[in-house]
């Protein structure tokens, strides 16, 4: 993962955390919404086979007349505990872990970024939303009919040959139309596998989350 965080404008407008971006195991990225401001610091990854799994924010709450920043920072955890914290600024305080997503790992980000207020106060990045992934789903394997390897009987009996006089059965006069034998099963309705993602959100508390000014 990667911040893209704006340097400290001393007697200027700070927006601290524009933007968030992941890195996945096939190397590509993905983002949501990032702010104008700032710069990607460092590419900061988990130990080889673990995934992002946990998050939490910093931020500074609402200062009324004052220079808002919002989200100040992130901080992921990987599958195996080890802590990946962004290059972000320090004002706000910490929020508490978000659930996790082990040992599925994060595969889908959104994020609240305030557009660009011209004269007014810019605050960037707001929130950021995750969701887990799900198992991989391999493809089943093909199964093809055993084959059969006893010899086939190739002996041919005689003929068996029975005489037996002619029985004479009185005609059938029944007017009765036959009866069907056949049966028409209903097919159960298949229910379709669910291979969509876990609905279910990864966010932080929104009571440590500061709201658009």
């Amino acid at each position: 993962m990667t911040p893209e965080v704006e340097l400290p404008q001393l007697a200027g407008d700070d927006t601290a955390l524009n933007g968030i971006r992941l890195l996945c195991p096939d190397n590509s990225t993905i983002q949501s919404n990032v702010g104008p401001w700032g710069f990607w610091g460092p590419v900061k990854k988990c130990p080889s086979g673990q995934r992002l799994t946990q998050f939490r924010l910093r931020v500074e709450p609402c200062r009324g007349l004052k220079d808002d920043m919002a989200a100040n920072n992130i901080e992921f955890v990987c599958t195996g505990g080890v802590e990946l914290k962004g290059d972000g600024r320090c004002w706000g305080k910490w929020g508490p872990q978000s659930r996790s997503c082990s040992p599925w790992g994060i595969s889908t980000i959104a994020t609240k970024v305030e557009a660009p207020q011209g004269k007014g106060d810019d605050t960037a990045l707001n929130d950021a939303y995750f969701k887990c992934g799900r198992p991989e789903t391999l493809a089943p394997s093909t199964t093809l009919p055993p084959t059969s390897t006893e010899p086939s009987n190739s002996t041919t009996q005689p003929p068996t040959t029975s005489t037996l006089p002619p029985t004479t059965q009185p005609p059938n006069t029944s007017t009765e139309p036959p009866t069907s034998t056949t049966q028409t099963r209903a097919t159960p309705p298949q229910t379709p596998l669910d291979l969509s993602p876990d609905p279910s959100y990864l966010t932080a508390d929104p009571l440590h989350q500061a709201p658009l000014p």
